[in-house]
């Protein structure tokens, strides 16, 4: 007997509903029954041609889209860990923590840039890391995360695991030390002028180091005033080219998220809904010679404001 096959395609929640929408061979005719944390959804069939040529004429009935409504926010947010069943009358499937198992969850390409780097420096002999933003801000620290490297945590406020306080925009400045490997997590978007900051980590690294960036193609404002920029998979050419001293490696997107209208007036430009975005983006970038321009201006020639503890 075989094991039923299933695959959730679409996983979102807004506030207090969850949408599931996915394909299920347990629907041969009787309505698929779908719940999660216990709470039943209202389901309806959606046609699946492209099925078919996989499973054969009578998969093209196998499609679902359910929408389950809960009592308030925080208790849609609790089911997204808890247990997604796919019943018929005479089977049901379950699906634990149904959030991080559907088809969309993770983009291998994001993962992949970030397996590179640390590929690349678990095969270095004597590596030498800098982290852009190192300061333990929420108790998370990554300094274990690069073992046997000597580590340096640059960071514009002094705090828990930082070794160099100063502005990345004036890294020359601020160190002689050169690097093999510049890691920045959530740092890239509060960067006035990240074209500056480049060429200043092409001035302290190493020929052939490589930079791993975690940055956000859609995230809420945070920490304004100093927040400025959003990034797709294309920005980073601007940042790391060969003007700069560096080539892109490979870049990735990670964490899908679909847009929702704050005020829905009717209005096609602004009609976001179900369009997809994504919460995160990542680069992987070579430094391949010294920058072939400069930038003189510093963030405190424009702004007057310090960035927020």
């Amino acid at each position: 007997m075989t094991e039923p096959r299933f695959h959730i395609d679409k996983f979102s929640r807004l506030e207090r509903v969850i949408q599931v929408a996915g394909w299920c061979d347990l629907k041969t005719g009787d309505l698929l029954a779908v719940s999660l944390a216990g709470v039943a959804g209202s389901v309806v069939s959606t046609a699946r041609p492209d099925l078919v040529e996989i499973f054969g004429a009578h998969a093209s009935s196998w499609g679902f889209d359910a929408v389950i409504v809960f009592d308030s926010n925080e208790k849609a947010r609790q089911a997204c860990k808890d247990v997604l069943v796919l019943k018929s009358p005479e089977k049901e499937i379950a699906v634990s923590e149904p959030a991080t198992r559907f088809g969309g969850y993770h983009h291998q390409a994001a993962n992949d840039v970030e397996l590179a780097f640390f590929e690349a420096l678990r095969n270095h002999s004597a590596p030498t890391v800098l982290e852009l933003g190192s300061r333990a801000r929420s108790g998370i620290s990554r300094r274990d995360r690069f073992g046997s490297a000597r580590y340096v945590g640059l960071d514009i406020m002094p705090g828990e695991n930082v070794d160099l306080v100063g502005d990345v925009h004036r890294l020359s400045s601020l160190t002689r030390q050169k690097f093999d490997f510049v890691f920045s997590v959530s740092v890239f978007e509060h960067l006035m002028m990240p074209w500056k900051v480049a060429v200043e980590l092409a001035k302290r690294m190493n020929r052939g180091g490589l930079i791993f960036v975690y940055s956000h193609q859609a995230w809420p404002i945070h920490d304004a005033p100093w927040d400025f920029w959003r990034f797709s998979c294309d920005s980073w050419d601007a940042i790391f080219n060969h003007y700069t001293g560096f080539e892109i490696v490979m870049t990735g997107y990670k964490e899908p998220c679909l847009y929702a209208t704050y005020f829905d007036d009717g209005n096609p430009v602004t009609d976001f809904q179900g369009q997809k975005g994504y919460y995160a983006v990542t680069c992987l970038a070579k430094r391949i010679g010294p920058p072939k321009l400069d930038w003189n201006i510093s963030p405190a020639d424009i702004v007057q404001t310090s960035y927020p503890v």
